[in-house]
């Protein structure tokens, strides 16, 4: 794994098969299936005592770094903040509560 220059908390592979970005003791993960069993999740089992949760299929979701991560297709994953980052957000820029839900913007 090498650190990205412009981002030392970012690492990355050989061969760009695993991005990882290191957060105190959390780590959030992209790769395929093979490497992470293998070796990735083989390696940190013999030094660290490790949980991992795993998006595998669309719709699953787990909480990483207080953000919760929505597996929404095969290429993409839907990032939800805190509620405190979005309060602070819409009151520095204004923006009024209402009581929409995103199954009401057709995103769910």
């Amino acid at each position: 794994m090498e650190a990205l220059q412009l981002y030392p908390r970012v690492l990355i592979s050989p061969g760009n098969r695993c991005l990882m970005l290191l957060h105190f003791d959390d780590i959030l993960v992209v790769c395929d299936d093979d490497f992470l069993d293998n070796p990735l999740l083989k390696t940190l089992n013999l030094k660290y005592r490790v949980s991992a949760e795993v998006l595998r299929s669309v719709g699953d979701s787990l909480t990483v770094l207080k953000r919760r991560v929505i597996m929404v297709s095969n290429e993409k994953m839907l990032v939800f903040p805190h509620p405190k980052h979005f309060e602070r957000l819409f009151e520095i820029v204004g923006v009024k509560k209402t009581a929409y839900s995103l199954s009401d913007l057709g995103m769910f």
